[in-house]
């Protein structure tokens, strides 16, 4: 475009019937179009460099879902959420990519991850400081984020965009009190809690400059919230990387010693094994001695019995003539002659 004149009018119409902050909000940018083409793409290359940090994070993060702890899977959707607000917001790569998206559309995917990123944040920090950062506080957040979710899935622009300061408000006061939670796990002594309370300053103060730029109230700054979540990301992910390290490492350990101890059960197990077939051996080895034993005092025990019976049988018989010819030689009528006959029957008998 080149002017034909030194003075140049431009008339912007702006509709303002669907969105509360309709219109322009930035001054128009006017020389050379390869320089305020340069000035937009720089623009869009931080945006992307900002996206495709916060995109890697959350999908490295969640990849970890089948074993990682809850930690790193909140912080995973925490960084997907934000990553796509930042497809969105500013340069609004999405619309380039997609430039057919209604605005409807584009404006509730804005607002929608800029709720859900405050539950999620609250579930994170719940998940790493549980004794400091109250389950009441948690739940208050995510009845409150879920509930407007519903507001801005359901109702037009004109309407959340309206009450959204609300939610803002919220989001100022739940700041605060993470970075008061964080500070009392810092003074606990819990490990990575001193990168959340100073990171955690850092995104407090560029949230409420993105919500007073947002609402007009001041135009000296740009949006900072995205740099300030992605530097604190970036941190977060450190600490979670050796929180992680941390894990592997107590994982192998206990890896190490359950397979020692396996070896040693194994060893005890085969020790067992041998003791208990030798007991076996033994106890069939006795088994067998005492029944040869029982065996050979039955036949003692018979050749008893049949010894006496026939000790008993040979005896009786000499012994009851013996007996008998006594009886008859102490009777009255008993006579000499008789006597010996008698006396030398006894003794045959006794001989026999």
């Amino acid at each position: 475009f080149e002017p034909t004149t030194g003075e140049v009018e431009v008339i912007v119409h702006v509709a303002n019937f669907h969105y509360r902050k309709g219109g322009l909000w930035h001054s128009m940018q006017f020389g050379d179009a390869s320089r305020v083409v340069d000035a937009h793409l720089k623009l869009e290359w931080l945006d992307l460099f900002l996206l495709s940090v916060l995109a890697v994070l959350g999908a490295y993060h969640l990849g970890f879902v089948a074993v990682a702890r809850r930690p790193t899977v909140f912080f995973g959707l925490f960084c997907a959420d934000i990553a796509v607000r930042e497809s969105v917001t500013d340069s609004k790569i999405l619309l380039t990519v997609f430039p057919a998206i209604p605005f409807e559309v584009l404006i509730k995917i804005e607002y929608l991850t800029f709720v859900l990123s405050v539950p999620l944040f609250a579930l994170y920090l719940h998940s790493v400081f549980a004794p400091h950062f109250r389950r009441e506080a948690v739940r208050v957040t995510v009845w409150i984020g879920s509930a407007y979710s519903l507001i801005i899935l359901l109702l037009p622009a004109r309407f959340y965009t309206i009450t959204v300061v609300y939610y803002q408000l919220y989001t100022v006061g739940f700041i605060f009190y993470s970075v008061y939670a964080a500070s009392l796990a810092l003074r606990a002594g819990r490990v990575g809690s001193r990168p959340v309370l100073f990171s955690g300053l850092l995104v407090a103060a560029a949230v409420v400059n993105d919500i007073l730029h947002t609402n007009h109230v001041i135009n000296t700054t740009g949006n900072l919230a995205a740099i300030a979540v992605s530097a604190f990301v970036l941190g977060q992910a450190r600490v979670l990387a050796n929180m992680i390290g941390l894990s592997i490492g107590t994982t192998r350990r206990l890896t190490l010693k359950l397979r020692q101890k396996n070896k040693q059960l194994g060893n005890l197990n085969s020790q067992l094994s041998q003791l208990k077939s030798g007991l076996e051996e033994q106890v069939m080895q006795r088994t067998a001695e005492l029944e040869d034993a029982m065996e050979k005092a039955e036949q003692a025990a018979w050749s008893k019995s049949m010894f006496l019976a026939t000790m008993s049988h040979e005896l009786r018989t000499p012994l009851h003539s013996i007996i008998g010819f006594a009886d008859l030689m102490t009777s009255e009528d008993f006579r000499a002659d008789t006597a010996r006959n008698y006396i030398g029957i006894m003794g045959s008998n006794a001989r026999h």
